[in-house]
């Protein structure tokens, strides 16, 4: 809808390497383009992510199991999964209010402690959108994010579809990840491709 972009992004060995965006893609083409990637960097389909949130995500969805492609749908308004704990300690759960907020701290987390990282020429994409985004704690003390629809697209005028690119990248609610020294970034073989909408 409006400005929002479909982005496919290829994350190997914890650095981006591929980033694809696409205004106005129906889900069949967004599945062709998602496994031409997946092949040029030899990510196994079952590692190809997307949010399954709202009806783009449904229709998505339905294209991946149309195409018998073994994607994996992830929650962002979801429960919090916990599969950081490296990161946050064993209680996750009490620190962030969704799946969102989670991924969205761990992110934070993995580039302060270069664990991820991108070519610099992939900077624009992402610097703008991820600066922009607020956040905050509720009276618990668990963090959120703010709303994309209703908080950050209105006050800025743009979707940050590549911000969420780069954080569904770091949901792992399928893949379980061999560690590497450092951290449990995926290693060669564990590749992932992930795109919001």
């Amino acid at each position: 809808m409006g400005n929002d972009r479909t982005v496919c992004l290829a994350l190997v060995d914890g650095r981006v390497v591929d980033v694809q965006s696409w205004r106005r893609a129906m889900p069949e083409k967004i599945v062709v383009q998602a496994l031409t990637m997946a092949a040029k960097w030899g990510v196994p389909q079952e590692n190809i992510q997307f949010d399954a949130i709202g009806g783009v995500g449904g229709s998505l969805k339905r294209a991946f199991e149309v195409a018998r492609v073994p994607a994996w749908p992830v929650y962002m308004g979801g429960e919090v999964k916990d599969d950081w704990r490296y990161l946050f300690g064993k209680d996750a759960h009490l620190h962030f209010i969704n799946r969102r907020a989670e991924l969205h701290w761990t992110m934070r987390l993995l580039f302060e402690n270069r664990l991820i990282s991108m070519d610099p020429s992939f900077y624009p994409l992402f610097v703008v959108e991820s600066c922009q985004l607020v956040y905050g704690f509720l009276d618990t003390g668990k963090l959120y994010i703010e709303s994309k629809d209703k908080k950050y697209k209105p006050r800025t005028g743009f979707s940050p579809d590549h911000n969420d690119a780069l954080v569904l990248s770091l949901a792992r609610d399928r893949i379980h990840f061999a560690g590497m020294s450092g951290g449990d970034i995926p290693s060669r073989k564990e590749h992932k491709l992930q795109f919001p909408r």
